[in-house]
């Protein structure tokens, strides 16, 4: 089925349609992924930034099989390095740090999947730094491990758990392409190539979402503490 053409028009089906139909259409395709090789089903899959977008948006308002197939999805991309850069352009990382202490258990593993995923970079492009992004991996497998067992999880390990995997991630961008981050090159696919104008601008909505939910007094203390994380995120982008 995924060899006949079917996993484009899943993807397609992210960002349209129903609440209900996005589930669906992120169900079916992590069916479809799970039932190849896992490093070849990541290949067959170049995610966007409005792709990552529209399943970030599954795991923070979806329903649980939504949360847990939207996962399922970003932890099987996630292995190819090209798509490392829109889940973590899209803001990602809070909410599957955030889902760690989800009381679904296939929606728990999903999560831990993605992010040791995301801490795990392709040595045969990133040879200058392999002993750094080594050491970043194994915290971030040590910090999910923790996270994972109740007894001693908490809301500072999920702090330094974001915060490791951005900077390794920032590390990677550096590494691979020294100076600035638009001067990533896209035009062969190569390393983590991204549409930059398009981040660019999704970055800025990110930004200006940011703000509003700060200067907004009702907002629940997890959404402003997301909030705080896209705005320092987004001063770590500035710099690259």
């Amino acid at each position: 089925v995924a060899h006949a053409g079917a996993i484009p028009p899943m993807i397609r089906l992210l960002g349209g349609g129903s609440a209900a139909g996005k589930e669906e259409a992120a169900g079916v395709l992590w069916t479809l992924l799970s039932h190849e090789d896992e490093r070849k089903a990541a290949v067959d899959i170049k995610l966007t930034l409005p792709n990552a977008l529209d399943l970030v948006h599954l795991l923070t308002s979806g329903t649980e099989m939504g949360k847990e197939a939207a996962a399922g999805v970003l932890r099987l991309t996630a292995l190819l390095d090209l798509n490392k850069a829109p889940i973590i352009q899209a803001m990602a990382v809070e909410p599957l740090v955030e889902l760690l202490f989800a009381s679904h258990e296939g929606v728990r593993t999903q999560c831990a999947g993605v992010l040791r995923n995301l801490a795990v970079f392709q040595p045969n492009v990133y040879k200058d730094a392999r002993p750094e992004l080594s050491r970043a991996a194994g915290e971030v497998k040590r910090l999910v491990a923790l996270q994972l067992d109740p007894s001693s999880s908490s809301q500072y390990t999920s702090a330094v758990l974001a915060q490791l995997l951005y900077d390794t991630f920032d590390l990677a961008l550096k590494v691979r392409v020294p100076g600035t981050l638009g001067a990533q090159a896209t035009s062969q696919g190569d390393g983590l190539g991204l549409d930059m104008d398009e981040a660019q601008a999704q970055i800025l909505v990110q930004e200006r979402d940011a703000q509003e939910v700060l200067l907004d007094n009702e907002a629940s203390e997890p959404l402003r503490r997301g909030a705080m994380q896209r705005l320092e995120y987004k001063k770590r982008v500035d710099v690259l």
